[in-house]
Order: C-alpha cells, then structure tokens, then sequence
C-alpha cells in the first residue's frame, strides 16, 4: 500500500508541463498574407480540421506567427504537426520550411522542417530555454526558395506543442556549433529605420521584422565585412513600435533592432553611411529599403537598454507632469477650503452674535424708559398727595367756617326770636352775607 502511494505520489510530482499551439485557436497570433485551409485532402488529416496556408503566392512576404507564454521556466522541448497523409496534399508540402523560434530572453534561432514527411503526427523541432514572464514567439514563413514535389510549393502553419523537460538545458543544446573564438567579445544593436518599397503602411512593423529575419545570414555577412569582425551572430530580432521615420518617396518607416554578438573587429567605426549602402546592396529584392541606421555597443545594446519608443517617453511625460501638477494643486486646494471654512464660521459667529447684542440694546432701552416711567409715576404722586392735602386743608377750613357760620346763625336765631321782625331780616340778610 506504501508503495502505490509513492508511486502515485511520484507520478503527480513529475508531471509534465505541456503547451498546445494551434493556429485555429491561439488567442495571440499575428498573420501575414495567410488564409484558412479549404482543400480537403489536407484538412482531413490537420490538426482540429484546420491549418493556415500562403495559396503558394507571395513567397517571401507571408508569415504566421503565434506566441508563447511559458507557464514556468524551463527547458521546453518543441514539436511541430502538420496535414500531409493523403497523396493529393503531400506533393504541396514544402521539404524546407522555415520555422523561427524567439526564445530566453531576446535570442532568436531559426529551424528547418520537411512538412513533405511524417503527418498528422507531432514531430521534434529541438529544445530551448524559455523563462515563465518573458513572451516567446514561433513563426513560420515562407520563402522564395522552397522546396516541394510540385512548381507552386504551400507554406503551411498548423499546430506546435511544447513540453518542459528540464529545469534548464544543456550547454551544448543552446550554443552554437562553431568553435569559440579566443577574441574579445562584444554585443552589439543594430537599428534599422525601414521603408516598404511599395509603400504600402507596416503599422506593427512585423512585415518588415520578418523581412530581417529571412536576410539574417545577409546582415551577418554585412557587419562581419564592415566592421572586420572575426565571427558574428545575430540573436534576436524586434519591431520597435511607436517610433517611425518619415521617408523620402516610400512613406512611412519602421524600426527594427538587431541584437547581434560578435568577437574581435573595430567597435569604433562609425561610418554609418557606408553600412547603410551595404545593407541596402544585400537586401535588394527584399522589399524593404535602409532609411537610416545606427548601433549601439555594450549594455546599450541590450534590448530593455535602448531608448524607449517616442510615444512611451510621451506617455511618461504626461504621467509625471499630472503627478507633480496634482501635487502641488491638492494642498492649494486643502489651504483655501480651510481658509473659506474659517470666513463662513467667523460669519456664522458674527451673525449669532448680532440678534444678542440687539436684544442686549432693546432690554436697556426699557430699563431706562421703564426708570424714566417709574421716576415720572413717582413726581406725580408726590403732586397728587400735595394737592389732596392742599384741598383737604381747605375742605376743612370751608368746614370750619360752615359751623362757625352756622353756630353764629344759631345765636342769630335766637336773638332773632326775640327782636322784631324787622330785625329779624336785618339778621338774616348779615348772615347769608357772612357766608358768602
């Protein structure tokens, strides 16, 4: 029992990592002057029923390209599939089809496959480096001098499948065959503005990256003669997007950098003219032209080294200059709120304050009116009383001089009773006189 559970446990851990490419479904291809198979004797045996084809036209022109993402680093071991078992769709397969793989980190390395042999089955390409993070591609094209059993010879792109089988490769799989020069070494970018000779517009720059790419062995031999190097080796082809020159009468250029290595040789010639005119001399019929050309030596001529493309620089301008923008207008922003936050609150305060110091004024203006009032109210009574007792005074003296009048009347009563009456109202009329 311990030992079906190690050996399941085995199997589990060494699982293989595998990948299945097919030109029908990749999510990441870029085509070329290719079309969707429709022949039926070689759609019979194709992978998932489907492949894509150049109809034997354009040799030199048309590619197919699908990209890599590796799911982990490692060593991957690549293997091609194409159609071709039946007899009516073997004469049409090209016997050396050319197949370039970008790899590592920036190499490229070219394969030949005979798609004339072995279909409908996965067949070994080689093995290289891939790195989990780093995008390779596997490009088939086609060429002027293909091969086939019949005169229009079919490019055809069909499936790969790569599988890792190593946590790195050796030595020996990923260096080359010749011999190690002892001469110092020296790595090199060569940038390429391109035009089209036929003036048709190359907005991904891939037609012209592929046009590089089949006159490889042309550059090399061009920079070995100019520069008078002892070997060289191109190791990497990639379009650089963003950035075109405007040609004289072929419109619009591209740019293409070359990562080269080499040994030996002058790195200070700088005749760059001259390089131009010799790259335009071997690559004559390609169709594309030299606009203008310069290199880069040493860490420069590292692909993540080189300038970036106008349009990314721009991009970045415009991101630091919001950044600092942002960074000063945020506390302005922040200052005067606060400030405008202090003024309506000063306000707010003022404005509480106002109704109390009115009603502060209207309770003082009735305590004094109320003071005035009780002052006034008081100087009236004391007029009241002086005048109540002043009549009091005189009710009384009129009292008093009533009864001295009216006892006098009495005893004049009584005297009258005895006088005459002629005396009598003599009294009498003396009397009213006296009250009177």
């Amino acid at each position: 029992m311990i030992f079906v559970l190690l050996c399941l446990f085995g199997q589990a851990a060494s699982e293989l990592v595998q990948v299945v490419l097919d030109d029908a479904k990749a999510g990441c291809k870029a085509a070329h002057q290719t079309f969707e198979g429709t022949f039926l004797p070689c759609m019979e045996d194709a992978y998932e029923g489907q492949f894509h084809h150049d109809w034997g036209k354009n040799k030199g022109n048309a590619h197919f390209a699908i990209k890599f993402d590796p799911p982990e680093s490692g060593c991957y071991q690549i293997e091609e599939y194409h159609p071709g078992g039946n007899a009516m769709c073997s004469p049409y397969m090209v016997q050396n089809a050319r197949l370039d793989v970008d790899y590592c980190n920036g190499l490229s390395k070219t394969f030949t496959i005979n798609q004339a042999e072995k279909p409908a089955q996965w067949n070994k390409v080689g093995e290289l480096m891939f790195y989990e993070g780093n995008v390779g591609r596997l490009i088939m094209s086609n060429s002027v001098n293909e091969q086939c059993g019949v005169a229009e010879c079919f490019m055809v792109a069909d499936a790969f499948r790569l599988t890792k089988v190593a946590d790195s490769c050796s030595r020996a799989q990923v260096s080359e065959s010749k011999p190690k020069p002892t001469s110092p070494y020296t790595k090199g970018l060569l940038r390429l503005a391109l035009t089209s000779s036929d003036g048709r517009a190359d907005k991904s720059g891939m037609a012209a990256e592929m046009q590089l790419r089949r006159h490889g062995s042309e550059i090399e031999m061009t920079l070995l003669a100019h520069y008078g190097f002892e070997q060289v080796k191109i190791q990497g082809f990639r379009a650089v997007s963003g950035r075109r020159l405007q040609g004289a009468d072929a419109g619009a250029s591209q740019l293409v950098d070359v990562r080269f290595g080499a040994y030996g040789g002058n790195t200070e010639e700088s005749d760059l003219a001259t390089l131009r005119t010799l790259l335009n001399a071997k690559l004559s019929g390609s169709g594309v032209e030299v606009a203008d050309a310069e290199v880069h030596w040493g860490k420069a001529a590292e692909f993540s080294l080189v300038e970036p493309p106008a349009g990314i620089a721009a991009w970045i301008f415009v991101v630091a200059f919001s950044a600092v923008a942002l960074a000063l207008l945020i506390p302005t922003i922040i200052f005067v709120r606060r400030r405008c936050a202090r003024g309506a609150g000063q306000h707010a305060a003022d404005d509480k304050a106002a109704p109390s110091k009115a009603e502060a004024a209207t309770n003082e203006v009735l305590v004094t009116e109320k003071a005035a009032g009780e002052v006034q109210a008081g100087a009236d009574d004391k007029d009241v009383e002086a005048a109540s007792v002043s009549t009091t005074e005189e009710l009384q003296g009129a009292s008093e001089l009533i009864s001295s009048s009216s006892e006098e009347g009495k005893s004049n009563d009584d005297e009258a009773r005895a006088a005459s009456p002629k005396e009598q109202a003599e009294v009498g009329e003396q009397v009213l006189n006296t009250v009177v």
